[in-house]
């Protein structure tokens, strides 16, 4: 729960500085790194206090999530006959450090580097928009479509209804349907609309 208030604070501290009188350069709501950097500027234009807890709940939020994920690779990984916990873990950070350099350096000494520039889709992408678009436009839409076919097809109704800790109400039966039925039609929907759109 800690992560989920921190998310949904940074959430309604950056609305109410989209909502506040402009006092700095207008936001783009296209998203990425240059809303994000415009919001930044606009809440400690706003207020030092505002801007203070902003970054810093934005901060606590990708230090939880970033725990939370290495976690599934550190697990994984220590399976390894021999790996001792302390060293796989600072080899996935490590890892995780190495590859996200080209994210920051898209910003600046390598703006000009677009290594899958031949492919029309991605010509002038920075190695920061080529991860934006895998990640983002596919990888996250069919990892939810594959979970909820795995959820809705492959996993029995009393595991699930253990794990939702359910009965066999109509909230249950509706929930299954939402997930057998229409959650993978419309995250299919929205990945195909993603592309396209790209």
């Amino acid at each position: 729960w800690p992560l989920a208030a921190a998310l949904a604070a940074a959430g309604v501290l950056a609305a109410a500085v989209f909502m506040q009188k402009p006092i700095a350069p207008p936001v783009s709501r296209g998203g990425g790194a240059g809303t994000w950097r415009a919001t930044v500027a606009r809440a400690v234009l706003g207020g030092i206090i505002i801007g203070t807890l902003l970054l810093l709940l934005v901060l606590f939020a990708a230090i939880s999530t970033s725990i939370s994920m290495m976690e599934s690779v550190v697990s994984r990984l220590i399976e390894r006959e021999g790996a001792k916990r302390l060293h796989m873990t600072l080899l996935a950070g490590g890892m995780a450090w190495l590859i996200g350099l080209g994210s920051v350096f898209s910003h600046n000494i390598w703006s000009d580097f677009t290594p899958l520039g031949f492919i029309d889709a991605l010509e002038g992408a920075t190695i920061f928009r080529i991860i934006d678009f895998f990640v983002v436009n596919n990888l996250i839409l069919f990892s939810a479509f594959f979970i909820t076919l795995f959820v809705g097809w492959v996993m029995s109704e009393e595991a699930t209804k253990e794990e939702l800790g359910m009965g066999n109400n109509q909230a249950y039966r509706s929930w299954r349907f939402v997930m057998r039925y229409l959650a993978p039609v419309a995250i299919a929907l929205i990945s195909l609309m993603s592309i396209i759109a790209y």
